[in-house]
C-alpha cells in the first residue's frame, strides 16, 4: 500500500496479553498498542521514515489487519531512540 499525503503506514506492536506481574489479560482489558514501526510514508511526510520506531495517538489511527495502522503524520507523538 503506498500511503497518499500526509499518512504513514505503521506495523503496531502486539497488544499486551498479561501485565508486567504477570497475570493474563481477558480479551476486553487489551490495550491498543502505541507503539510500531514505520512501513510507507506518504510523499508530504517529512518528520519519519521507513523503519523508523514510533510511538502514536492511540486514537489517532484507522485499524487495518495484520495489526497495521494508516496515522497521520500530526498524530505521531515521537521517534524511539533504539539505541539509547
Amino acid at each position: 500500500m503506498n500511503p497518499l499525503r500526509d499518512i504513514v503506514l505503521i506495523k503496531a506492536d502486539p497488544a499486551e496479553t498479561k501485565t508486567e506481574s504477570g497475570l493474563l489479560l481477558h480479551e476486553n482489558w487489551k490495550t491498543l498498542p502505541l507503539e510500531g514501526t514505520v512501513l510507507e510514508v506518504g510523499p508530504e511526510v517529512t518528520a519519519v521514515k521507513r523503519h523508523d520506531r514510533v510511538v502514536f495517538a492511540r486514537y489517532g489511527s484507522v485499524i487495518l489487519p495484520d495489526d497495521e495502522r494508516l496515522v497521520k503524520e500530526k498524530h505521531i507523538i515521537g521517534v524511539l531512540d533504539e539505541g539509547a
